[in-house]
């Protein structure tokens, strides 16, 4: 597979959307700014194909593995 700059941009960016979904109680919206993303829209979907859940299935799944 061909890696282009873009991916590994996205890629370090989903992994700061991951530690900010489950260390803040910022919005979706909020996050998706904050790592560079220009529409809440593309980032969910861009996380969505990358993690396999949408940003707030993520963070509920976080939330509820921390409380174990």
């Amino acid at each position: 597979m061909l890696w282009y700059p873009s991916h590994h941009l996205n890629q370090k960016r989903i992994e700061e959307s991951k530690r900010l979904l489950e260390t803040t109680n910022f919005s979706v919206l909020q996050i998706a700014s904050i790592v560079g993303f220009s529409s809440q829209s593309y980032f969910s979907q861009t996380f969505k194909k990358a993690v396999g859940q949408t940003p707030l299935e993520y963070r509920k799944e976080m939330l509820e593995k921390s409380k174990r």
